[in-house]
C-alpha cells in the first residue's frame, strides 16, 4: 500500500537509493528511509536539494512520480517513465475532437467545479449556521446562485454560438459569489480581500495559489499517463507554456482538494498572519503544512460512482474517462463532484 509522500523542503537534503528504499539525508546528517513501495510521490519544492540518477531510476521503475517546484510551488518538471499508454491514438483524436465532444468536456469541467464550490459552501454554511449571523442570507443566495449558474451552463446547446465564452461569464459569475461567501468565514486577521492570483501577498492567497500549484502537479501527471496532450485544452485557451488541458481538469478538484484544506487550516489555525507569510511569500512552516495536508487528502478516500476511492485515484480515472470520451467509447464525460 503506497501511504507515503516524500517532500524535500531544507536547503541541503538529498534522496538516494538504498536496495528498494529511498534514503532521504537531511542537513543536519539525520537520515530516514522509506520503502519505494510504499512511496507514492517525491516533491522537491526547494532549491540546494538533490536526488541521485539511482533513485531517479528506481522512482521510475516503480512508477513512483518524481515533481520538481519554484519556491512558490509552480512546477518546473516532473519525472515519469518513457513509455506510452495508447497515447498515439488518444491525442490524435484529442487534436481532431469535434465541437460536440468538446462541448460536452467543457461544460463537464466548470459545472463539475461549480458543483463542487456549491457542495464545500454547503457544508461550510450548514458547519458555521450559528455563528455565521448576517451573512447567513449572502451564503444562502450565493448557494443559490451557483445552482443557477451551473442550470444555465447546462441548458446552452452545443452549436450555441460563442459557447466559451458565455460559459466563462456565467462561471465568473459563480466564482464572484462563491468567493465572496468564503470571505464572511475567514478571521478578519487575515485580511482576505478576495479571490487573487498574481501578485498576491495575503495569507489566504498565496496558500490557495501554493496548493493550485501543487494540485497542477498531480493532474499534470494523471493527464500525461491516460496518454494526453496537457498542452492541447479546450475551456483554457492555447497558449506558449501553458498546460491548457492540465487546467481543464483541474477545475473540479480545486475546491475538494485545496479550498476545503485552506478554509480549515485559516479557521482553525490560530497563527497570526506572519507564521504564514514572510516577505511575500509562504513560509517554510506553512508551505509543508500545506503540502501534508494536500498529500493526505489525495490519499484518502471518498464516494465515487457507488464505491470508496482515493481521491488520487479519481484524478487519474478523470482523466482516463477524458481519454476515453475523445477516442469515442461510448463514454460521455461525467465530472468529479462532491455530494455534501
Amino acid at each position: 500500500m503506497r501511504d507515503t509522500t516524500i517532500i524535500i523542503s531544507e536547503f541541503g537534503t538529498s534522496v538516494r537509493k538504498r536496495g528498494g528504499r529511498f534514503v532521504i539525508r537531511g542537513c543536519d546528517n539525520v537520515t530516514r528511509e522509506v520503502a519505494a513501495s510504499r512511496t507514492e510521490r517525491i516533491i522537491l519544492p526547494t532549491r540546494g536539494a538533490s536526488i541521485s540518477t539511482d533513485a531517479i531510476v528506481l522512482a521510475v521503475e516503480e512508477d513512483v512520480p518524481v515533481y520538481f517546484a519554484h519556491q512558490n510551488g509552480r512546477p518546473v518538471a516532473y519525472l515519469t517513465a518513457a513509455r506510452g499508454n495508447g497515447m498515439a491514438r488518444t491525442r490524435r483524436a484529442q487534436y481532431s475532437a469535434s465541437h460536440d465532444t468538446s462541448a460536452c468536456l467543457i461544460k463537464g469541467f466548470v459545472t463539475g467545479k461549480i458543483s463542487n464550490q456549491r457542495a464545500l459552501l454547503q457544508r461550510k454554511t450548514r458547519d458555521r449556521r450559528a455563528t455565521l449571523g448576517r451573512h447567513r442570507e449572502l451564503n444562502e443566495s450565493a448557494i443559490e446562485g451557483l445552482t443557477q449558474s451551473m442550470e444555465q451552463i447546462n441548458a446552452l446547446a452545443n452549436d450555441e454560438p460563442k459557447l466559451v465564452n458565455k460559459i466563462m461569464v456565467l462561471e465568473a459569475h459563480a466564482a464572484s459569489r462563491y468567493w465572496a461567501s468564503l470571505g464572511t468565514m475567514i478571521p478578519d486577521r487575515l485580511e482576505f480581500p478576495g479571490r487573487r492570483t498574481r501578485g498576491a501577498s495575503d495569507p489566504v492567497n498565496r496558500l490557495l495559489n501554493y496548493g493550485y500549484a501543487v494540485l497542477r502537479n498531480e493532474v499534470w501527471s494523471a493527464v500525461t499517463y491516460a496518454g494526453l496532450d496537457p498542452f492541447c485544452g479546450f475551456l483554457h485557451a492555447d497558449r506558449s507554456s501553458r498546460p491548457s488541458l492540465v487546467l481543464d481538469l483541474m477545475e473540479e478538484f480545486r475546491a475538494p482538494v485545496v479550498d476545503s484544506i485552506v478554509m480549515r487550516m485559516v479557521c482553525q489555525w490560530n497563527a497570526p498572519p506572519t507564521k504564514i507569510v514572510e516577505e511575500r511569500r509562504l513560509t517554510s512552516w506553512a508551505t509543508v503544512q500545506l503540502m501534508q495536508l494536500i498529500a493526505d487528502r489525495l490519499s484518502s478516500s471518498v464516494p465515487y460512482r457507488g464505491e470508496s476511492v482515493r481521491m488520487d485515484v479519481i484524478i487519474s480515472r478523470q482523466a482516463e474517462l477524458v481519454a476515453r470520451t475523445l477516442r469515442g467509447c461510448g463514454t460521455t464525460y461525467r465530472p468529479f463532484t462532491r455530494r455534501l
